[in-house]
């Protein structure tokens, strides 16, 4: 939201309410399997920023979490802006991304993974 004063109007101050374009969040909090080899998580790691460059993806932001009491297991954490649900359709559905999840996938076991879709 983006609030502009725009003056006095017969001795009244207006202040002018104008609502922001939404954006579209998608965090990914995961975990790794315990069996996971320290050199396969510095992999992960490392090709995570891959996805940065699906051309929808306006911002990304990666990593590790340094607060393990209060991750609930959690230990990494990616999350991307788009500026619409379209565009963060057609992130899930590129190559690059599909290219990730499936390399990647098995060293996430099966409770190891939290998605949300977020408009804020």
């Amino acid at each position: 939201m983006t609030v502009t004063h725009i003056g006095e109007l017969a001795r009244i101050p207006h202040i002018v309410v104008t609502e922001t374009q939404s954006s579209f969040w998608f965090p990914v909090l995961f975990k790794f399997k315990d069996s996971v080899p320290a050199t396969d998580v510095a992999t992960v790691e490392k090709d995570v920023w891959e996805l940065k460059s699906v051309p929808t993806v306006l911002k990304m932001s990666f990593g590790p979490t340094f607060t393990t009491h209060k991750a609930q297991g959690f230990t990494h954490t990616m999350v991307f802006e788009f500026a619409n649900k379209e565009d963060l359709q057609t992130y899930l559905g590129s190559p690059t991304h599909c290219e990730f999840v499936q390399k990647f996938s098995g060293y996430v076991p099966e409770n190891g993974l939290l998605i949300m879709d977020i408009e804020m």
